[in-house]
């Protein structure tokens, strides 16, 4: 399908839910990540939709990105924004992490402790996971923005390696 969409000159193609997995079940799946990685210059935009935002812990758009997709949608969580504390899991580097009261994570609303924003959040308006959610989303932003400057794709490929 990839090569006839590339023989008719389509401009993009949508992978819809697809995750890379060391999983035997899903061995068509890695195939079909590595197939994509060997062809870097392909002259298509390669999207990936409905998908979770992490994998084992790690921020998933890494994975997709290392396997050459260009874009990436997630599905968004559902449910109460109060989150008790044990579950609250927050990003850290490119890695999902449970929220400590000793994180020295910074809020990107309130520029505190991401946790003292998060308790603050829940007492004023019972949403403590929106300081969470804001946070992941712009220091996964940020990270990616200087991701190349920091990393060559053989140190994404070791901080994914026991995940993909």
């Amino acid at each position: 399908m990839y090569n006839e969409c590339l023989t008719n000159k389509d401009e993009i193609i949508s992978f819809f839910g697809r995750i890379p997995s060391k999983s035997k079940k899903q061995i068509n799946n890695q195939l079909n990540f590595g197939f994509l990685a060997s062809h870097p210059d392909d002259k298509i935009l390669r999207f990936v939709s409905f998908t979770l935002k992490a994998l084992d812990g790690a921020v998933l758009s890494l994975a997709f990105n290392y396997f050459g997709l260009d874009a990436y949608s997630f599905m968004t969580r559902r449910g109460r924004q109060d989150i008790d504390d044990y579950e609250m899991r927050v990003l850290d580097g490119f890695f999902y992490k449970i929220l400590q009261k000793n994180t020295t994570l910074i809020c990107s609303i309130t520029g505190k402790n991401l946790y003292e924003s998060s308790k603050e959040f829940k007492q004023k308006y019972d949403k403590s996971s929106i300081p969470v959610t804001i946070h992941d989303i712009v220091r996964l932003n940020e990270q990616f923005e200087k991701l190349f400057e920091q990393y060559s794709r053989e140190e994404i490929k070791e901080l994914l390696e026991d995940r993909i």
